[in-house]
């Protein structure tokens, strides 16, 4: 027999299937407590790729894109006082990653949560 509730409003739906009761379904758990883990960092196979920086260079005149940006063209760019989008590829070189956070002026705490595989959501205050 079909108990009222949300079973009893699914079953017309199921086209004759039936729908076995399961214990504690609605149980509200904690992240860590349910089946599974947490996504571990990712593999990149043959090694780790080389790191790159593409810069989007937003000026009255319209977007600039500009591909494989050394540091002393990121300085130039920054000091032009121009929103810029970076984008950094490949964890190959930690050292210009953190250069370029630094040039970026992000704050030191923040460079490992951003390097960090994958990126897991979080709130800084």
């Amino acid at each position: 027999m079909v108990e009222p509730g949300v079973t009893a409003q699914l079953s017309p739906h199921l086209d004759g299937r039936g729908l076995a009761l399961t214990a504690n379904v609605l149980k509200s758990r904690r992240l860590s407590e349910r089946l599974g883990d947490l996504p571990g960092a990712l593999y990149v196979h043959g090694g780790i790729a080389p790191t790159t920086v593409s810069v989007l260079v937003f000026r009255p005149s319209g977007v600039e894109h500009r591909q494989y940006v050394d540091l002393a063209e990121l300085e130039l760019l920054v000091a032009e006082g121009c929103p810029l989008w970076v984008r950094l590829k490949g964890l190959a070189d930690q050292q210009l990653l953190h250069r370029v956070f630094a040039c970026l002026e992000v704050p030191e705490p923040m460079h490992q949560p951003l390097i960090d595989t994958p990126p897991r959501t979080r709130v800084e205050a």
